[in-house]
C-alpha cells in the first residue's frame, strides 16, 4: 500500500533527489522503497503518521503519546479464538535451541492438543529437534494457516512453552488423540523411537491481523 502522496515528490526534488529516483504509481502516489534517499523519507515522516490515522498537527508526539503499547486488551473472545486455533491445528513450526551451538533451529512438526488447549507433539528420537528438547525444554510453536492474499494479513501466534516427555502410562491415550488428528500416522506411530511431548504453555503472542496484537498468559489460556 503506498504511503507517500504526490506532494512527497515535490519535497524530494527540493531535497535534491532527481526525478529518475522517484517513481510514481498510476494513482500519483509514491510507494515505499521507490525513493532513494533517507533524508527525503525523513522529511515525509508526517505523511506516514497521517496514513496511520494521526492528524498532521499531532505528528511524532501523538504517536509517542497514543501508542505506548502496540497490544490490545485481551478479551475472553480472543482467548477462545486462540484456543480454537490450537485445538484445530494439524501442524506447526517448532522452534528449539540446538544443544551443541545454542543456535535457534526450526522444524515443521505434526501436532495435536488436549481438550484444554495444551499442545502435544509426536517426535522421533532420530530427529534433531527431539534431542534439542531433551537438552533444553524451552521451545515455541508458530501456529496459523495462510490463506489467499497477503500472508501477513492472516491470524497467527507464537506459543512459548516448556516441553515435557509424557510417561509410558499415558501413551495409549495420546496414541488415540494423535491418530484422531493424523490417521496416516498409523504407519509410524508405534515405532519404538517415537514418543510424545506435552508442551506446557507459558504465554502466547497472538497476531490477529494488521494492528491486532495480543499477549495472553498461559494461565489465561489454560486455567488451573
Amino acid at each position: 500500500m503506498p504511503f507517500f502522496r504526490s506532494s512527497a515528490a515535490r519535497r524530494c526534488r527540493r531535497a535534491g533527489i532527481s526525478s529518475e529516483k522517484i517513481s510514481k504509481s498510476s494513482s500519483g502516489m509514491i510507494k515505499p522503497g521507490q525513493v532513494g534517499n533517507a533524508a527525503c523519507l525523513a522529511s515525509n515522516r508526517q505523511l506516514v503518521y497521517q496514513h496511520a490515522g494521526f492528524s498532521g498537527s499531532r505528528g511524532i508526539k501523538a504517536v509517542n503519546e497514543e501508542t505506548k503499547s502496540v497490544l490490545r486488551p485481551t478479551t475472553g473472545e480472543i482467548v477462545e479464538q486462540v484456543r480454537a486455533m490450537i485445538l484445530t491445528a494439524r501442524h506447526a513450526t517448532l522452534g528449539v535451541i540446538e544443544k551443541d551451538t545454542g543456535h535457534p533451529a526450526v522444524s515443521r512438526v505434526a501436532m495435536a492438543a488436549l481438550e484444554d488447549g495444551t499442545p502435544v507433539l509426536l517426535t522421533s528420537a532420530l530427529a534433531a529437534h527431539t534431542s534439542a528438547l531433551g537438552a533444553d525444554a524451552r521451545c515455541s510453536l508458530l501456529i496459523g494457516e495462510v490463506g489467499k492474499g497477503d500472508p501477513m494479513a492472516h491470524a497467527r501466534m507464537s506459543v512459548f512453552c516448556h516441553a515435557q516427555r509424557m510417561p509410558q502410562e499415558e501413551r495409549a491415550a495420546m496414541r488415540a488423540l494423535f491418530l484422531a488428528h493424523h490417521p496416516k500416522a498409523i504407519n509410524y506411530i508405534d515405532l519404538p523411537d517415537f514418543g510424545y511431548w506435552k508442551l506446557q504453555v507459558d504465554r502466547v503472542s497472538f497476531n490477529a491481523g494488521f494492528g491486532k496484537a495480543y499477549a495472553i498468559s498461559g494461565a489465561e489460556l489454560i486455567p488451573g
